[in-house]
């Protein structure tokens, strides 16, 4: 009886204190469902006015999810902590990831899609899944990754010898023009002075896709569609219509591109076979079949005062001739080394024995 007393106790002072209750409140999404009649599909944008504005580019998932997992890798662990194999081997990787979503991204490569990318509001990068489009990653998402690249890219001038400096720096300023590449003009915007006080790229929108042009590799299905995709990516502005309809009109317009670039303080350097004309001798001349793609500008030359896209060699989607062993990535997931001379044979699925 005494222990029944003592809890009736307790119970009455613990009643007398304050109670204390818990609330169900309900978490705010910020996410709506608009009904698919109010949704409209165009394949540019500036079509017309909208309430909300978003651009889906289906991309190779495991391509574009290994890079920049790679890449955060590497600047996460990287620097002097890291060895120069393990940074080379790496790299290498990363860009093979390059390689890999060149080859099975073909929307994302084509030279028409700059445009849309440059121009466009929620940025999403992913795949279809039916009715669902699941993102991988956003415009703004890249433009957070690059912006913390700065310690492991600064890490470099310290404790590392010319010879790692010349072999590391520009593969990895390889990498960051792939991921400027993804960006919008708003993100681009945003870390216009983090480029060129950490890279020293100029970074205007119109220098950045110079800079693309000259390191990622873009097509077209023929030149008037390239020339027609190429001068608003750079100008800004579309051409007019029916402007570039005939072989003349196509080399009076590059003619007058290469000028204003030119103006700029880029120089378009060419062979003498290119070079040679009576007139505009110094200009690169338009072919007798044109140019469908950015090889062209893989030599592109700047003479300001932020330098470094000179430093910066364009990406291989087919290894250089002098490459004797390759590093890939299977479907397995698992890496292999294979003969350069086997690639396309093994990317085209070419029944056959290879060495791995």
């Amino acid at each position: 009886m005494a222990r029944a007393k003592s809890q009736a106790q307790d119970r009455d002072r613990h009643s007398s204190e304050p109670r204390k209750a818990l609330v169900s409140r309900k978490r705010h999404i910020d996410a709506v469902t608009i009904d698919s009649e109010r949704v409209t599909v165009v394949h540019d944008l500036r079509s017309g006015n909208w309430d909300l504005r978003g651009l889906l580019i289906e991309v190779d998932w495991s391509s574009l999810w290994d890079l920049i997992v790679n890449y955060q890798n590497i600047i996460a662990g990287g620097g002097p902590d890291m060895t120069f194999v393990e940074t080379k081997g790496l790299l290498e990787t990363m860009i093979e990831d390059a390689r890999r979503l060149c080859i099975r991204s073909p929307i994302f490569f084509r030279m028409t899609t700059r445009a849309s990318i440059i121009n466009s509001e929620n940025t999403r990068y992913g795949i279809n899944h039916g009715p669902i489009f699941k993102t991988l990653i956003t415009s703004n998402g890249i433009k957070e990754i690059i912006s913390l690249s700065a310690a492991y890219y600064n890490s470099l001038d310290t404790g590392t010898t010319n010879a790692i400096q010349q072999h590391i720096r520009p593969r990895f300023l390889q990498m960051i023009v792939f991921l400027l590449s993804l960006l919008n003009n708003e993100d681009l915007a945003e870390i216009r002075d983090f480029l060129e006080a950490t890279y020293k790229l100029k970074a205007d929108r119109r220098d950045i896709e110079l800079l693309i042009l000259k390191v990622v590799p873009l097509l077209s299905i023929n030149p008037r569609v390239f020339l027609n995709a190429l001068v608003p990516a750079i100008d800004g502005f579309p051409l007019e219509c029916g402007s570039n309809e005939t072989e003349e009109a196509h080399n009076d317009v590059w003619n007058i591109l290469i000028k204003r670039i030119l103006a700029d303080g880029y120089l378009l350097p060419g062979t003498v076979d290119d070079l040679g004309r009576r007139s505009l001798s110094w200009i690169v001349k338009w072919p007798e079949d044109g140019f469908n793609s950015t090889l062209i500008f893989n030599n592109l030359q700047y003479a300001g005062r932020l330098r470094a896209i000179n430093e910066i060699p364009p990406v291989e989607v087919h290894p250089s001739s002098d490459c004797t062993e390759l590093t890939v990535v299977m479907t397995d997931e698992n890496k292999y080394v294979i003969s350069p001379k086997e690639l396309d044979n093994i990317v085209y699925m070419t029944p056959g024995i290879y060495a791995m």
